[in-house]
């Protein structure tokens, strides 16, 4: 989390998340922030672009009544993803004792 200004004067706080290999980076100028940071751990070539997933959830841009731009998150994804993991563990493991 840092305090950034951007050129309209407007004052926020950027953020970048990380977790294991998932990098997330929320600042008007996001792209400049991950190219900094592929210095020290690379950056996939070809991975950096406007994200569709994180961790697992869609993100999807929206306007929100007011105007603003928001991003919003859906596990759907995740949710169905981990309920057919749970159902394969279940047929190879317990087989016909459920």
């Amino acid at each position: 989390m840092k305090a950034e200004i951007r050129e309209d004067g407007f004052e926020y706080y950027a953020y970048v998340l990380c977790y294991v290999d998932d990098v997330l980076s929320i600042s008007h100028n996001a792209e400049e922030v991950l190219n900094r940071l592929d210095k020290y751990f690379r950056i996939k070539p070809g991975s950096l672009g406007d994200p569709v997933i994180y961790l697992g959830a869609k993100l999807k841009k929206m306007r929100l009544p007011n105007g603003v731009m928001a991003c919003t998150l859906s596990p759907a994804r995740y949710v169905h993803q981990s309920v057919k993991n749970v159902e394969e563990y279940i047929s190879q493991n317990l087989g016909d004792r459920c």
